[in-house]
């Protein structure tokens, strides 16, 4: 299991920086690979709680661009957006995705990034974990590696993502 963290970030006017750092969890697993798989696949999950003012319009805006952003972008293999149950959640949304070209490619794409920029601030609680099937002990870190070079090639994605709802996971 490998852990990526979001970089310390002001916080304040006064440039006072908040310790709290903003982390997630990211791992592989790889007995999850089966014969009849002869591709990695890594489904991306993402379960949140919705912040308690969310209206509903503000919703239905988020989920919407949740699936409609997954379409817009060819690395997705397959999307679902909907209600979790049985969880620790409220939603979640899962894209399947090829290899880590294509999440590179889906990470990167504008309308990941326009969704991430909606999305966020109306999250109060976030997970995200990916299922690989993929042997590579390193798959994680790989990942993880993925998620920062995004947050250093988009300096105010890190600023949108530290003032939105604590990620758990």
């Amino acid at each position: 299991m490998s852990r990526w963290c979001l970089p310390e970030h002001p916080r304040t006017p006064g440039g006072a920086v908040d310790a709290t750092r903003r982390c997630f969890n990211l791992g592989s697993d790889p007995s999850a690979r089966t014969a009849s798989q002869g591709v990695d696949r890594d489904p991306a999950r993402h379960p949140f709680h919705r912040q308690p003012d969310v209206t509903g319009k503000q919703l239905d805006e988020l989920l919407t661009s949740l699936r409609e952003h997954a379409q817009e972008v060819p690395a997705v293999e397959s999307v679902f957006v909907g209600r979790e149950h049985g969880g620790d959640y409220t939603w979640s949304a899962t894209v399947v995705l090829a290899d880590l070209d294509a999440y590179w490619a889906y990470l990167t794409h504008p309308a990941h990034l326009r969704t991430d920029r909606l999305g966020w601030p109306l999250l109060e609680t976030f997970a995200m974990f990916d299922v690989v099937d993929d042997p590579d002990p390193e798959i994680g870190s790989r990942i993880a590696a993925l998620h920062q070079r995004r947050l250093d090639e988009n300096p105010g994605l890190a600023d949108v993502i530290s003032d939105a709802g604590r990620p758990n996971g």
